[in-house]
């Protein structure tokens, strides 16, 4: 087949135009027997619009030009030349001619027009073409949204989104945005209803159909809450817009961006963040943030454990060589060393120096934050509490050892009295013996017991003593203790009693008690180095809520 631009085709309109020429011509001499010489023209005016028809002005012109010397060549006297008489055939020859320029220029307006149609449909059918390779291969989901019954703009926003979800129906859509939604291939998708695709159950879909409406029927990266076919929650980001036709909204075109996974990862990061927030703020531990020199950042409780203030943070006074006392270079070095290579390092024991001077047991760790040193993390956690712990347990290991040694002691001595005061209740028993020696027994009887006492007071502090509660009147207690109580003071201090009468009896071991109100004048003479009174009170007291209340230190419920 020729193309369009080959001389052929340049061509074929001219030679068209002078067949159709030739035909007429032959047609008129046909006719000449009925003819004669009338109306020459006239019979030639076909091949002339035909030639104007289908070539424009060119071949018009060509057909007019021809026609007009073979009808006065053929048709006027004197035949067979071109000599006219008269003026009639020269007029009708121009007026022939000028016939012919008017239908060459509307022939050729006519297939300028033409040629413009068919390079626009060419031009339309490409650009769909292009669409549609367009919306197949991208990886963003295309749409078109049609609204069979057209919504008036000029209803209120909430009625024009009851009238969306009514109305509206997915036409047409690419194969990636049926993905979107589990589907395989857009013919499953389309047809799907507003409803399927943007639950109105979900606030912020409603949010997404206002904005739509209070921007012109227009939205740039407007982010919609969607489900799947399975139900799964998925998010895009929209660009849409809608097509107004007469004041109502007919139809809507937009593409769509999956972005579940980011703002999933999204949710997954500021979950990630406050989690390390709350740590970061519970106080807890000491966390800072060091880039080598200075800690650039970090929490109160770190401050607070340095004795620092966030002004002084901001100031760089938290630096190196004023934050950890001589003697754990190495220890650091070796922890820099680790976080070097493993990006971490063990938790290790050392020693920060507040601000004040003081020192700190700390447990230390750090990590590396980014690629170089200059970026790491670290805590800290006061150890001060545990170092307190491991003491008194120290202490308490030894007095342990201190009560089995003296438990042994108590024992021992405990066999020797009960030696001593069977042998004198043996005295004491017979009735010959003199006044001064029955005396002296007594002495020793009493001796005894004061000491099987001290034996008693051992046992049970080295748990050893079974306890032997039993009714104990607490100011019989006191009075008989006072000597041993007032001994215990230095003589700076005094001993007062408030003993109340009609007391009632409590249950309890009466060596425990010996021993709780000397541990008491023990405590309370070393609490007063420069002189007191320690108050020994005993009453009848019920505990109360409101007493108790009033009294932070009582740990004995109510009742």
């Amino acid at each position: 087949m020729p193309r369009p631009d080959s001389p052929l085709n340049r061509f074929l309109p001219y030679l068209l135009a002078l067949t159709a020429v030739l035909l007429m011509v032959i047609a008129r001499m046909l006719l000449t027997p009925v003819l004669g010489s009338e109306l020459p023209f006239v019979t030639l005016f076909p091949a002339v619009f035909f030639a104007a028809w289908a070539g424009g002005l060119g071949p018009a012109v060509v057909a007019a030009a021809t026609s007009v010397v073979l009808a006065l060549y053929l048709f006027f006297p004197p035949s067979m030349s071109l000599d006219t008489a008269g003026v009639v055939a020269p007029l009708g020859a121009a007026l022939f001619v000028l016939t012919g320029l008017g239908a060459g220029w509307v022939g050729r307006s006519r297939l300028q027009a033409q040629i413009r149609a068919e390079t626009a449909a060419r031009e339309a059918k490409k650009s769909e073409e292009r669409y549609r390779v367009l919306i197949e291969q991208t990886a963003e989901g295309v749409w078109r949204i049609e609204l069979p019954q057209a919504v008036s703009v000029t209803l209120p926003a909430a009625e024009q989104i009851d009238q969306f979800y009514e109305r509206s129906a997915l036409a047409e859509c690419n194969d990636a945005m049926a993905h979107m939604y589990g589907f395989q291939s857009a013919a499953e998708l389309i047809g799907a209803r507003l409803e399927d695709l943007m639950p109105r159950s979900a606030p912020r879909n409603l949010e997404f159909l206002q904005a739509f409406i209070a921007n012109g029927y227009r939205l740039t990266d407007a982010e919609s809450h969607e489900r799947d076919r399975e139900g799964n929650e998925r998010y895009f980001l929209n660009n849409l817009i809608g097509i107004v036709e007469d004041g109502r909204i007919v139809r809507a075109w937009g593409s769509q961006r999956d972005i579940t996974n980011a703002k999933r990862a999204e949710a997954a990061l500021l979950a990630s963040e406050a989690r390390f927030r709350s740590v970061l703020d519970s106080g807890m531990i000491g966390i800072g943030f060091w880039n080598g020199a200075v800690i650039t950042d970090g929490n109160d409780a770190l401050l607070q454990m340095l004795g620092y203030t966030r002004e002084d943070l901001r100031q760089g006074l938290l630096r190196q060589g004023k934050l950890t006392p001589p003697g754990y270079e190495e220890t650091d070095r070796n922890a820099s060393e680790q976080i070097r290579l493993t990006g971490a390092c063990r938790p290790y024991e050392k020693e920060f120096l507040r601000k004040d001077g003081s020192k700190v047991p700390v447990l230390a760790g750090g990590a590396r934050l980014g690629s170089e040193m200059n970026d790491t993390v670290f805590f800290i956690l006061d150890q001060t509490d545990r170092r307190v712990a491991e003491e008194r347990l120290r202490h308490a290991e030894r007095l342990e050892v201190v009560g089995q040694l003296a438990g042994g002691m108590a024992h021992e001595a405990n066999n020797q009295m009960s030696v001593v005061l069977g042998a004198t209740e043996f005295i004491l028993r017979r009735s010959d013996v003199p006044a001064p020696v029955r005396q002296d027994a007594e002495y020793i009887r009493e001796a005894a017991e004061r000491t099987a006492a001290i034996t008693r007071q051992l046992l049970a502090f080295s748990r050893r003593q079974i306890l032997q509660p039993q009714a104990v009147d607490l100011n019989t207690v006191v009075r008989k203790l006072e000597p041993i109580l007032r001994r215990t003071l230095t003589e700076q201090q005094r001993l007062k009693l408030l003993l109340a009468p009609a007391l009632a009896a409590v249950r309890a071991d009466r060596v425990q008690i010996d021993q709780v109100l000397l541990n008491l004048a023990i405590n309370a003479r070393d609490a007063m180095p420069d002189g007191g009174t320690l108050t020994v009170e005993t009453r009848n007291v019920r505990l109360t809520e409101r007493y108790v209340a009033a009294r932070p230190g009582t740990t004995i419920p109510p009742g």
